[in-house]
């Protein structure tokens, strides 16, 4: 009995040690190297940018390692897909994982005024300073490219705009420069007061091109005479949490606005809408 119990106790110990080997931080794929491994970017998005609102953006490197002691170079390309970088991005260049890190950014950087037209390209990683750390892996499914979109200034989207709103009513919207940098001002966003003005906020980077709306309050759109004072709102976390497609976007090479917003109103406030979409485009 003595021996069946030490037997039971010796495939424990085995199988808890296979186990642990099993979940090895480079998956097994790199031996027992503990600073062999892969790099790959975040995801395999794409960085929109708006020129004239920063002059820097990164892009992050990730490297699957189980340590990194030494330090790590990645070398990367750059391949134009629309517009040209030249003069504005190197089409390669070189960035670092410091020494006790597993992530790292490449970074751009880019004149001060904004540009007249876009230019797309595709970052491509190359190779390390490494032999024991290789470019994604076999499998093809680690993302070792990523696209870029650098668009037009803040001022290229004012103008009038076609506006279609949840893909029935048509009317238009007028738009111009809000007081931050950032910032457009939208009339007649619900195609019931031409001279209403709605603030909205251009992200300068981000993963979807994202535009952001400020506190509702600061947002007033129009006096209805049963509801009272009516506010434009996508605070979708208070008053719409189990929507899943809560975001407001643009497109700065084609000035395009997505808006995804809804009408509060009463105190407390309440939403008095569904949610509204509003395409808009540059007449």
């Amino acid at each position: 009995m003595k021996k069946n119990i030490l037997a039971l106790l010796l495939s424990f110990v085995t199988i808890a040690f296979v186990s642990c080997d099993y979940h090895d931080p480079n998956e097994d794929k790199f031996g027992a190297d503990t600073e062999s491994g892969w790099v790959q970017f975040e995801t395999q998005g794409t960085t929109y940018v708006v020129t004239g609102l920063t002059t820097e953006f990164r892009v992050p490197v990730m490297l699957h390692s189980a340590v990194n002691t030494s330090g790590l170079d990645v070398a990367y390309t750059v391949t134009d897909v629309s517009g040209s970088t030249e003069g504005i991005v190197d089409y390669s260049g070189e960035m670092n994982i410091p020494s006790g890190q597993l992530t790292g950014d490449i970074v751009f950087t880019l004149p001060d005024s904004a540009l007249t037209s876009c230019i797309e390209f595709t970052v491509t990683l190359a190779s390390t300073s490494r032999d024991n750390v290789q470019i994604g892996l076999d499998d093809g499914l680690r993302p070792t490219t990523h696209a870029v979109v650098i668009g037009k200034g803040r001022d290229s989207f004012i103008g009038t705009y076609s506006a279609i709103q949840d893909g029935d009513s048509e009317y238009q919207t007028v738009v111009v420069a809000g007081e931050e940098p950032n910032e457009l001002v939208v009339s007649n966003v619900f195609g019931q007061d031409a001279n209403s003005e709605t603030h909205i906020f251009l992200d300068a980077v981000s993963s979807n091109a994202n535009i952001s709306f400020p506190n509702f309050s600061g947002n007033y759109l129009f006096t209805d005479s049963g509801a009272g004072d009516i506010f434009v709102s996508n605070d979708f976390a208070t008053f719409f949490p189990n929507e899943d497609n809560t975001s407001s976007t643009f497109d700065s090479c084609d000035s395009k606005i997505n808006l995804r917003f809804f009408l509060v109103a009463g105190e407390p406030a309440e939403a008095v809408t569904n949610v509204i979409t509003l395409e808009m485009t540059k007449q």
